[in-house]
């Protein structure tokens, strides 16, 4: 039996310079995924924690893990931001009942993290041969 790798958003992205030239949608699909691992179903978090550095580690709840230790601080203030914003506008977390700034994730969100599940990573060390590439590889064989 093989033990399932829990989703980091460092697997689609090794920086927060990558992550901010995905499209928000994939942003916000990869922070909720992010969130599901440390959340799972009927469990609520208070948002403003997510924030709190503690005083050794800039990213206590582990999302931004696999990105270089100086863009951790950067890269949690940022999923607060834009991220959040649109899981929030496509109601993947809910107000729960805890009280104020305590969330949920929504049922609606637990059928995209688990239809994201099942597709593969993609494949960010095949390089891509270009047209130019390919005409200098051809005139270097030619000599």
């Amino acid at each position: 039996m093989t033990l399932n790798q829990p989703f980091t958003i460092a697997s689609i992205a090794r920086t927060l310079a990558e992550f901010k030239k995905l499209p928000p949608q994939r942003q916000g699909e990869a922070f909720l995924r992010r969130l599901a691992h440390h959340f799972p179903r009927g469990k609520t978090f208070l948002r403003s924690n997510l924030a709190l550095p503690n005083q050794n580690w800039p990213d206590p709840y582990g999302l931004c893990t696999g990105w270089p230790f100086e863009e951790l601080r950067e890269g949690v203030l940022y999923l607060l931001d834009g991220p959040w914003r649109t899981i929030a506008r496509a109601d993947y977390i809910a107000d729960a009942l805890s009280g104020k700034d305590w969330y949920e994730i929504t049922p609606d969100a637990w059928l995209v993290v688990e239809q994201t599940q099942t597709q593969p990573a993609p494949d960010r060390d095949k390089k891509e041969v270009t047209k130019k590439e390919v005409t200098k590889r051809t005139i270097t064989y030619e000599l």
